[in-house]
């Protein structure tokens, strides 16, 4: 009987009532007028598409057709004659000559074609000269298509998207479809062109996932290999359209997977590949706009209509709700009392009654507080203004009890228990509380006694000065046995060891002191093996190497390799930890995070690879310059190009050479712009920073100036604060030491940059060589460096060979 007397049962069924009638006649009303129509219009629709994306992948294929028939010389020109010298050259400094050029012409050829992935030429002999990443000679020498070109049976092949290579698969995401055609030399087959496009292009010219329910399959008709298959197509199987789909240009409709599907096929002028639309039936009917429009007319009218109805019988059942609300909204603290009543049997009446009940309860609890405040209120604020903190007071009170319990005065023991119960503090389970637990305690019970004594209680403290002078003492006390407490030993760490109090290192106290140095290979080693014990590692880690390469790391920033390696192998989805993520991990850690969305224009770049040029030069040709690793113009962190020494050994000191030749190293950059472009830009602004240091701290803490002489010149201390350098100046000289310090300061920077700049002078020829390869690899490590400055050919990296995975223009990081 109580769903019965419901007004909210009652709505609900009106409202079910009228939607399923509205379903019924709707339904009945529009179905059946617009199934032939729908099919038609979206058979038109799906065709125009397919027409379009046709028309638009053929002239995608059209372009590169002409690059490559460009590049083949089948369309002859005197700049395409050096692919032919570089495959019919016979004497080795004619191929290196003719390698060079014919790479030149594919960069110069293809550089700004967003699509095209890498171009390879390869010659019967096993020559091969490449543009962008591309498919090693002898996995390419034993497929059929270079047996047809090489025959003359095909002139042109297309290739559906594969991998580069069959040894090292790569992911989906970087799968390439190619056109392959012959190199001709007055009409002989010389070698082969294979032009590699993103298969990205496919998806970005045959997605629709903006048309809800279409989607469009591209598929090889001779051979039958998919070429483009949309993503959540494993209910629409290819096959199906392999075995029925007609060569030419068309459309029918067709039983797949178990729905009505309408199909529209095509044919591509260009390549033998076959282009289907499918969209189901269903898909097209719920789409059709026009009956949509007309069903979202018949829907507005009837939910207005509704509306009105539900509103209507809404306000009605509500009325007696609406005046208990109302009533409630009158309620004060003076009239806690409802001015209405009603006599309903439903949910609004049982509110009715619970509101009265609960209303009678808080007059009754209101009556009791008022009372017991009463005869509180007086007592409390005459009291409170002898109040003081009770964390204050626990600390006397242990101090207290300590002292009876020494002297033997059981009188003062007792007083300090009975105090310790009535403020609710054991002092029998803690010692000396911190400072910070002092104000914190206080003003949490100052803010509660404030709420409680609202426009008659105010309060403002700062313990924080006092409890600085407060906190030493405390913990002097505890060090030197004051309290009943032995056994207790007492641990510290600090960074700054020079602005402790002396009190905290005197005999007894902090007297056992050990400085934690950088680890050294050793411990490097170490180190990495206990952050690598939990982590699998493939069988070319060799952790005694990795130490080797991060001298003057911290543990942490070893940590920080492990883990940075971690996360780039299951980024690649690999199951082992390789060298190469390693190695990769080391450089994040150095030179920062790798920035890929960083746009960098041709002057810039011309200009980072001239300016790091500098740097890997000066500091090979000087003796006491570290060995260089790695060149790079790739921007990483703040920087956009990066030149990495590392030493030989490692070594605790430093030599006034050494240090004079690193000041010219880091002035490399700056002494390269000046030689090559004429002026200097602002990328030299953070070695000009490290040049100078070196030589002021030459003069002022080294004793290496001949001027100066062995003289100590730096402040007393460092400050530890913010801001240490404004307002204060702890120079212990006068002003006429200080110009020469800065006329010594400056000599050397000078001194430094002439013999840098007489050094790319001389070797202007490496200087504008290494910009060159720069500009063209974007990185060189150690290996590659060293036989550029000896003039061999360069090897490969290990990293060219390992991430065949990857883009050939992808953007990662460093600055001058």
């Amino acid at each position: 009987m109580k769903v019965l007397h419901s007004f909210t049962a009652r709505i609900l069924a009106i409202m079910v009532a009228l939607l399923l009638l509205f379903c019924a006649v709707s339904t009945l009303a529009w179905y059946r007028s617009f199934t032939r129509e729908a099919v038609e219009t979206a058979q038109a629709h799906l065709d125009t598409v397919i027409e379009t994306l046709n028309e638009t992948f053929e002239e995608s294929l059209r372009e590169i057709d002409y690059t490559t028939a460009f590049i083949s010389n089948k369309v002859r020109s005197t700049q395409n004659n050096c692919v032919v010298q570089f495959l019919t050259a016979q004497e080795s400094n004619a191929q290196i000559a003719s390698l060079q050029q014919a790479r030149s012409y594919l960069f110069n050829r293809c550089n700004f074609k967003a699509y095209l992935n890498g171009v390879s030429i390869y010659g019967f002999d096993g020559r091969i000269c490449t543009y962008g990443i591309t498919t090693p000679y002898d996995e390419v020498f034993q497929t059929e298509w270079f047996s047809q070109i090489q025959s003359g049976q095909a002139d042109v092949v297309y290739l559906t998207p594969h991998a580069y290579t069959s040894k090292q698969p790569s992911p989906k995401s970087s799968y390439v479809f190619s056109i392959v055609r012959p190199v001709l030399n007055n009409g002989t087959i010389i070698g082969v062109i294979k032009a590699d496009v993103k298969s990205s292009l496919l998806e970005t010219i045959f997605d629709i996932q903006e048309m809800q329910g279409y989607a469009l399959y591209v598929f090889d008709r001779d051979t039958g290999e998919a070429v483009y298959v949309p993503e959540g197509a494993d209910t629409l199987p290819l096959t199906r359209f392999q075995d029925s789909v007609p060569r030419g240009h068309g459309s029918y409709t067709d039983q797949i997977g178990g729905a009505d599907c309408l199909v529209v096929y095509t044919t591509s002028e260009i390549t033998p590949w076959q282009i289907v639309g499918v969209v189901r039936q269903n898909t097209v009917i719920s789409g059709f706009l026009q009956v949509r429009n007309r069903m979202l007319l018949i829907v507005l009218l009837c939910a207005a209509l509704f509306a009105v109805i539900a509103f209507a019988l809404a306000h009605y059942l509500t009325k007696d709700l609406r005046r208990l609300t109302r009533a409630v909204e009158q309620t004060g603290d003076e009239a806690l009392e409802l001015p209405i009543r009603i006599t309903r049997q439903d949910e609004v009446g049982i509110l009715y009654q619970r509101i009265c009940a609960m209303l009678a309860r808080i007059r009754t609890l209101i009556t009791n507080i008022r009372c017991a405040e009463a005869e509180k209120r007086t007592s409390e604020i005459a009291m409170l203004s002898m109040q003081i903190n009770p964390h204050f007071l626990y600390n006397t009170l242990h101090t207290i009890k300590v002292l009876s319990i020494m002297q033997g005065v059981e009188n003062i023991q007792t007083v300090t228990d009975a105090l310790s119960r009535m403020m609710h503090l054991n002092l029998d389970t803690r010692k000396l509380i911190s400072v910070a637990e002092e104000e914190t305690y206080l003003r949490d019970y100052l803010q509660i006694q404030q709420y409680r004594y609202a426009g008659k209680f105010t309060y403002n403290i700062s313990i924080e000065a006092e409890a600085k002078g407060h906190f030493l003492p405390k913990l002097l006390v505890e060090m030197d046995g004051f309290a009943v407490n032995e056994g207790v030993i007492v641990l510290a760490a600090t960074n700054r060891k020079d602005i402790l109090d002396p009190a905290l290192l005197r005999a007894g106290r902090f007297d056992r002191q050990i400085t934690v140095n950088y680890p050294d290979v050793r411990g490097r080693e170490a180190i990495l093996r206990v952050h690598a014990k939990d982590k699998p590692l493939a069988d070319d880690v060799d952790l005694a190497n990795i130490a080797k390469r991060t001298p003057y790391f911290a543990g942490a920033d070893l940590e920080n390799i492990m883990n940075e390696a971690a996360i780039l192998c299951a980024r690649e989805g690999k199951e082992k930890i390789t060298a190469r993520h390693l190695n990769d991990a080391i450089e994040r850690v150095q030179m920062g995070p790798e920035k890929k969305s960083h746009i960098v224009t041709d002057e810039d770049k011309r200009l980072v690879a001239c300016h790091e040029a500098g740097h890997a030069i000066v500091g090979e040709l000087l003796d006491g310059c570290d060995d260089v690793h790695l060149v790079t113009i790739m921007p990483r962190g703040s920087s956009g190009g990066h030149t990495l020494l590392l030493p030989e050994k490692e070594s605790d000191f430093t030599t006034r050479s050494q240090l004079l030749d690193f000041v010219a190293m880091a002035l490399g950059g700056y002494a390269a712009e000046r030689v090559v472009l004429g002026e200097v830009s602002t990328g030299a602004g953070s070695d000009l920073q490290r040049a100078t240091d070196i030589c002021r701290r030459m003069v002022t803490q080294y004793g290496m100036s001949d001027d100066m002489g062995p003289i100590y010149l730096a402040g007393a201390h460092d400050e530890v604060f913010l801001g240490r350098d404004y307002g204060h100046q702890d120079r212990m000289f006068s002003e006429d030491v200080a110009a020469r310090v800065d006329a010594e300061v400056q000599r050397k920077m000078n001194d430094a940059l002439s013999r840098a700049v007489s050094l790319l002078t001389e070797n202007r020829e490496k200087l504008d060589g290494l910009t060159a390869l720069l500009i063209e690899r974007e990185t060189i490590d150690r290996a590659q460096f060293t036989a550029f400055m000896r003039g061999e050919p360069l090897p490969e990296t290990e990293k060219e060979t390992a991430s065949l995975g990857a883009t050939a223009g992808e953007e990662t990081g460093a600055n001058a």
